[in-house]
């Protein structure tokens, strides 16, 4: 699915020449399920796989962002106050009877000094800690708070601490990927 999706997002971007986030994921969503669907008519199986994504574009000279998300959050953190915009409540590659679905695209005028993460949502979704249970988004966002005004350096490390703590003797169950700026 990796490989899949990177190519999609390759061609979307480089090829077509998006850069607005949603024209970026209906593009990618277009490229996975067109493969997957190949993919099943040549095995002749049913492939039932999608991915999640939060997608960003920032323009710093006019201090806006542009976010589109299939599951994946946007969380900005300005004056201490977390800000959460949802990801539409679809995957990549996952068509529902046959149907593709557009993604929706969020724009937010932007502040010096905010923080802006995206995630996979490997990180709350990591069983561990004294019961073995999820991690969690009211503990992942807490978190972010907690660490937001730190360097890069030391939220990086922050996070990387936490994240082993939790999950202690357990296994990683997921890939984990959390991308933090700064405006």
């Amino acid at each position: 699915m990796s490989i899949i999706g990177n190519n999609a997002l390759n061609a979307a971007v480089r090829e077509e020449g998006l850069t607005t986030p949603s024209l970026v994921l209906d593009s990618l969503n277009r490229g996975v399920s067109s493969t997957l669907t190949l993919q099943a008519d040549i095995n002749e199986v049913g492939i039932k796989d999608g991915m999640d994504i939060a997608l960003v574009t920032i323009d710093y000279k006019n201090m806006t962002i542009q976010y589109a998300g299939a599951y994946n959050p946007i969380y900005i953190i300005r004056d201490g106050h977390l800000m959460e915009t949802k990801g539409d409540k679809f995957p990549i590659g996952l068509s529902i009877d046959d149907k593709l679905r557009l993604f929706t695209n969020h724009t937010f005028d932007l502040v010096e000094g905010d923080v802006i993460y995206i995630f996979s949502d490997g990180y709350p979704d990591q069983f561990g800690g004294p019961q073995g249970k999820k991690f969690k988004y009211d503990q992942f966002r807490s978190m972010l708070l907690d660490i937001h005004e730190l360097s890069p350096r030391k939220q990086v490390k922050e996070i990387g601490n936490r994240f082993d703590a939790w999950m202690g003797d357990l296994v990683q169950l997921d890939d984990v990927l959390v991308i933090g700026m700064r405006v």
